[in-house]
């Protein structure tokens, strides 16, 4: 079997052996239901926008032209300062944006320089850690610069949880879901190879299940969407799962014990049977009723947190993460390689100086400080290549970003896209690429 592209590559950060692997997990939405990312924020935030006005927002802010292509996922919500951050491995703040205006260099030191950013346990930080909630920061963003224009005092904590709750109502209420499944042409992108990877990793000797927290209703019409009607060997969607879980309540799912199966009605039910869909349950109940050998499961998952993080933390499970937006950054490391090895090669040259210096010394000072010009003009040029607003998505000028670390930690491999999976063999053996130190650069 030849090498896939570099786009369809699975990348390996812990190595992992595929024949070892018994059982493939699926979450769906974002990983086997892959969205239009811009129709579905548009769809979102019109349906918020009623809401948010009717606790006191003005009827202006549905009159904006919202600029999806603000946010990237791995940005940090700071609700106290109305400000939306994007950090290091060290969670230092390299690019903030205050509405739609970037904090300059003294204003991110003043305001986060001695703020070690954490936000767990804290309602002021919010990791926007899902492209679900790609569209809450674009409305938090856009209302905060317009409603300052209007000469408004914003409450930046209120808006910004108001629009968690109205987005929250919206997917409750079906105001997003029953628009979905009446046009589901519209908002989900169908990748053609799906359903004969599918197929090809059953036949590959794999048992797949289906872990998602949508609702059993939900998630039948969706993957009927998906797959029912291009598939070679199987006919109904159900037929290429061996255990169907919705409701699951992930990261829970993974954390509490003893939580009962109930079937599609919500009927307790001990056995888990093929072609039937199920709600609940948490990993362990799902290890005893389906005989899972946890160390032989492989799941794959958009979301860091619900999907990976903790699956990686309570779970010996294995995990790989699905990155959509990966295509499009190994596009911009194509288009940036010889811009890169320049800055390399600048960097090294800056380092030595740097080593070999003597204080005051007025040559080499103006040497650092051209340097230090060109490196900068550099570094930006690269950063626009990626993103307009945000640069890299896995990197944060020479560090990986706060979600690149993330992604490094606690995601065994990393694609784009689930079919990639099946452009290796049943059998392969992922390597991960030797670690080095600094001093064994």
């Amino acid at each position: 079997m030849s090498r896939p592209p570099r786009e369809k590559r699975v990348f390996c950060n812990r190595s992992l052996r595929l024949d070892h692997i018994s059982w493939i997990g699926f979450d769906m939405d974002y990983t086997l239901a892959v969205y239009d990312q811009a129709e579905l924020d548009r769809l979102t935030i019109e349906a918020a926008l009623p809401k948010l006005i009717a606790r006191g927002y003005p009827e202006s802010l549905t009159t904006l032209d919202y600029d999806l292509s603000f946010p990237v996922r791995g940005l940090t919500v700071d609700a106290q300062l109305g400000n939306v951050l994007k950090m290091d491995r060290h969670k230092y703040v390299k690019r903030a944006y205050h509405g739609l205006r970037e904090l300059t260099y003294d204003e991110r030191r003043e305001h986060y320089r001695a703020t070690r950013i954490r936000a767990q346990g804290t309602t002021r930080y919010y990791f926007i850690d899902t492209l679900y909630a790609l569209s809450e920061v674009t409305l938090f963003a856009a209302g905060i610069a317009h409603m300052e224009a209007l000469g408004l005092s914003v409450d930046y904590h209120r808006w910004f949880y108001d629009i968690r709750e109205t987005v929250d109502l919206s997917h409750q209420d079906g105001t997003i879901i029953s628009r979905i499944v009446a046009h589901p042409e519209r908002y989900l992108t169908p990748d053609p190879a799906l359903p004969a990877a599918l197929e090809a990793l059953r036949a590959g000797g794999k048992k797949l299940f289906l872990l998602t927290n949508s609702r059993p209703e939900y998630t039948a019409q969706i993957m009927r969407f998906l797959l029912e009607g291009k598939l070679a060997e199987h006919g109904r969607w159900q037929e290429l799962f061996d255990l169907v879980v919705t409701a699951a309540k992930k990261p829970s799912f993974f954390v509490d014990q003893g939580v009962p199966f109930r079937d599609e009605h919500g009927e307790p039910c001990d056995a888990l049977e093929p072609g039937r869909l199920y709600q609940g349950g948490c990993a362990s109940e799902l290890a005893r009723a389906a005989g899972l050998q946890d160390d032989r499961v492989l799941y794959v998952g958009d979301h860091i947190y619900g999907d990976v993080l903790r699956a990686k933390k309570h779970s010996p499970w294995r995990t790989a993460m699905i990155l959509p937006e990966l295509e499009q950054e190994l596009s911009a490391v194509d288009r940036t390689m010889q811009a890169t090895r320049r800055w390399d090669a600048l960097e090294e040259k800056r380092q030595l100086l740097l080593e070999t210096s003597r204080l005051g010394d007025a040559g080499h000072e103006a040497e650092l400080w051209a340097l230090e010009a060109e490196c900068s003009q550099l570094e930006q040029e690269i950063e626009r290549a990626f993103h307009p607003y945000w640069g890299s998505l896995l990197k944060a000028g020479t560090e990986s970003s706060s979600f690149g670390h993330q992604v490094a930690t606690y995601a065994c491999l990393y694609t784009a896209r689930v079919a990639n999976l099946s452009g290796y063999s049943p059998l392969h053996y992922f390597r991960s690429p030797r670690e080095r130190l600094p001093h064994e650069v």
